[in-house]
Formats: C-alpha cells, sequence, structure tokens
C-alpha cells in the first residue's frame, strides 16, 4: 500500500492515469508492504524509486544464479582466472541491470 495525504493506493501505478502515465495526484508518497523503501517527495520520484528496488531485485537474483556460484569455484581454489571470471560476471550484470 502507497499511501499519499489522505489517500492510500495498493500499487504503484495507480498513481498514474492509464491513459497518459501522468500523475493522478501530486504530493509526497510513503511505501508500505511490498513498496517499503519509497520515500519520495513526489510521484514521479516515488516511481524511480520503485523502478530502483526493481532492478535492484533482479541484479540480486542474477548475482544468486550467475557471479555466486563462480565465486564459490574461486574461494575453492583461489584462481586468479576464477576470480576474473567472477569480476567479469558481476560486471555484465550491473550493465544487464542499470540504476535509473
Amino acid at each position: 500500500m502507497l499511501k499519499i495525504g489522505e489517500y492510500e493506493y495498493y500499487d504503484i501505478q495507480s498513481l498514474l492515469d492509464t491513459e497518459t502515465q501522468q500523475p493522478v495526484i501530486e504530493g509526497a508518497v510513503k511505501g508500505y508492504g511490498i513498496h517499503t523503501g519509497i520515500d519520495a517527495p513526489s510521484v514521479a520520484e516515488a516511481l524511480a524509486q520503485y523502478q530502483n528496488l526493481q532492478i535492484k531485485l533482479k541484479r540480486k537474483a542474477a548475482y544468486k544464479d550467475e557471479s555466486d556460484p563462480i565465486y564459490m569455484e574461486y574461494l575453492f581454489d583461489e584462481s586468479e582466472l576464477k576470480l576474473q571470471q567472477w569480476k567479469d560476471k558481476v560486471a555484465e550484470i550491473k550493465q544487464r541491470y542499470p540504476f535509473n
């Protein structure tokens, strides 16, 4: 749930007009529940924060699935090759999911 003044919204997309994608109301936005971490002076800033939170979740999943196994291999054999492969994979994930 998001709260703007006395209004409560249950999804970030409900803050936008469906046709124009412009904010339907003005004011500071505070996130609750799945939107925890959103604390913005405007709807536009809240949307940017929401998009960055989504990117953070995608990065976290990619690190777990793709880079963490390489890092574990590096810890096992301490190979400079594995260390470089891990650093390259982390850089690739950051490039794939850049913050706005």
